[in-house]
């Protein structure tokens, strides 16, 4: 099966699966494709649909996430490009006082 998720690119570092990863903790747990049967994911992936961008996300943040999603390893951010973007990310929220992350958490 040469689906997206069977291939073992999937899996290149840094691979898609951190990126869903960072998506549901600032979806607050919500399920990816939400609604949408395990079965048919895997085909919206191969036609390029990837997750939203959650509420309050900084767009380089969702950016480096969209990145971490592409098919092709080649057009993955390296560690070292992911790292710096994740601490940018961090100071800048920390900077704005939490923010809107923060915000949410009292929902």
């Amino acid at each position: 099966m040469s689906s997206f998720f069977f291939q073992a690119s999937f899996f290149s570092p840094p691979f898609p699966a951190l990126g869903v990863c960072v998506w549901e903790i600032l979806m607050l747990g919500v399920k990816p494709f939400q609604g949408v049967k395990n079965s048919e994911v895997i085909g919206r992936l191969e036609n390029g649909d990837r997750l939203s961008l959650p509420p309050a996300c900084p767009p380089r943040l969702y950016a480096i996430l969209n990145q971490c999603w592409a098919y092709e390893p080649s057009n993955r951010p390296g560690f070292q490009e992911l790292k710096a973007v994740l601490a940018e990310t961090l100071t800048e929220v920390q900077g704005m006082g939490g923010g809107q992350l923060q915000n949410r958490r009292g929902q």
